[in-house]
């Protein structure tokens, strides 16, 4: 059994970082790399992370050490703390990157070569359909990708795991096993089990279409991607911690350029530290094409995006809401900045939100209301007397970014009259007629 490793992966004279776990698809590509490094003439170092998840994970990084030993490969290893803050699984994934990554840097390597294979495409495809991902999510794993000016290869991708099964037998490679590959407690092990058997059964060529619709779905990423690009070259205003563009130009995109540019502004705010779902890209996107001028959506690790007319606007969510002033000059419906709604009338349709009645004699002593941030030196108006705002929100416990961002309902005169969020009201004559004011929070 002959696996072929392209050469526009792996070339004459390349220094690559081998990552190696001991698995049997790992052992396959140390073997193969191996067997090229007179032909091609590579120099190669093994890198081992030890998860320590696994009793006998230690006993895995002494098999990669004794292997590498016997192909002459120098070897290299860390281990993880399995106890750390987070998602196990991501902050694995960025620590043993960062150590390819190290690696390659002390020992002047140009590329890293993992051994994910053709089964592995197929599923993380199926999983990401299922899941939801991003455009390049859908692309599946990339064959080759950079890493800070290293490349990052993946020489075994179109390569089945029965052809690297078969490698391993007629050569008699050893490998450790991972039994928990047996458990379906992970994701990936049920749809390995349950799911790819029934589409083997459908079609037993199925891995090669999976590759096709890598392909396909990669190549028209591609596209997108430059449309993106361009759009962000001439027309994103980069800041420290923001991106600000125009919403008309925005407008003028195609649907998957929008998208995609939401998500490259957002990566690049974010170091790639964050990911964004699709029902987050297509929000983001929806309040950039908003028919009204303000509009809000928060965004995950502390960011939004919020539209003031034709200015749509990415950053930290802090920053993101200004002190803002919406007049309500009659009954109708009004938009808040941070995508909430004000409704006033005499009979509403829709009761769902927080509501207050307002009494009144003769509707020119309450219009024109307004909407609108706090100010220093505000007051409301109880029955037993008045209260500072800034002391009402000490006694509430009211974070200052909240505080800053509260909406006001505020009388003619200035008095304030509700707060909406926190459903306060304040003392009102009473009045022969009354009119509802409804808040729907954004």
């Amino acid at each position: 059994m002959s696996i072929v490793i392209d050469r526009r992966l792996i070339a004459d004279f390349d220094r690559v970082v081998v990552a190696v776990s001991g698995g049997v698809d790992s052992m396959v590509l140390l073997d193969l790399l191996a067997s090229l490094r007179v032909s091609r003439k590579l120099d190669l170092v093994v890198a081992h992370v030890d998860h320590q998840k696994r009793k006998a994970s230690a006993d895995d990084a002494r098999f990669v050490e004794s292997r590498c030993a016997f192909y002459g490969i120098p070897f290299e290893t860390m281990s993880l703390d399995p106890a750390g803050e987070g998602n196990f699984h991501d902050r694995a994934r960025k620590a043993r990157y960062a150590f390819f990554q190290g690696v390659a840097i002390r020992r002047g390597m140009n590329k890293i070569a993992l051994a994910h294979q053709a089964d592995d495409q197929a599923e993380t495809i199926l999983m990401r359909l299922v899941r939801g991902a991003g455009f390049a999510g859908y692309a599946g794993i990339p064959e080759r990708t950079d890493l800070s000016g290293i490349a990052v290869v993946r020489p075994l991708l179109s390569t089945s795991r029965a052809e690297i099964l078969a490698y391993q037998r007629e050569r008699d490679l050893p490998f450790r096993n991972d039994e928990s590959n047996a458990e379906d407690h992970y994701t990936r092990n049920r749809f390995r089990h349950r799911v790819l058997p029934e589409i083997a059964r459908e079609n037993p060529r199925y891995l090669q279409k999976f590759a096709q619709f890598s392909t396909y779905v990669g190549e028209a990423h591609a596209v997108v991607r430059r449309l993106a690009n361009a759009f962000m070259d001439d027309a994103v205003e980069f800041g420290d911690d923001t991106a600000a563009f125009s919403a008309s130009a925005f407008a003028a995109l195609d649907e998957a350029v929008r998208k995609e540019t939401v998500e490259r502004c957002f990566d690049r705010l974010t170091g790639d530290a964050q990911e964004l779902s699709y029902a987050q890209i297509v929000a983001a996107v929806r309040i950039a094409l908003l028919d009204r001028p303000r509009g809000a959506y928060a965004l995950p690790g502390g960011y939004a995006i919020a539209k003031d007319y034709d200015r749509v606007r990415i950053g930290r969510a802090e920053d993101q809401i200004a002190a803002f002033e919406v007049p309500v000059p009659d009954f109708g419906t009004y938009s808040l900045p941070d995508g909430s709604v004000i409704e006033v009338s005499r009979n509403p349709v829709d009761m769902d939100g927080i509501r207050i009645e307002l009494c009144y004699n003769n509707l020119d002593f309450l219009f024109p209301m307004t909407v609108r941030t706090r100010r220093d030196g505000d007051r409301i108006v109880f029955a037993y007397g008045t209260k500072k705002l800034k002391d009402l929100f000490i006694d509430r416990k009211i974070p200052m970014a909240e505080r800053n961002r509260m909406p006001l309902l505020v009388g003619r005169d200035g008095t304030i009259l509700w707060i909406p969020v926190l459903d306060i009201r304040a003392a009102v004559p009473p009045g022969r007629e009354t009119l509802c004011i409804i808040y729907r929070r954004g």
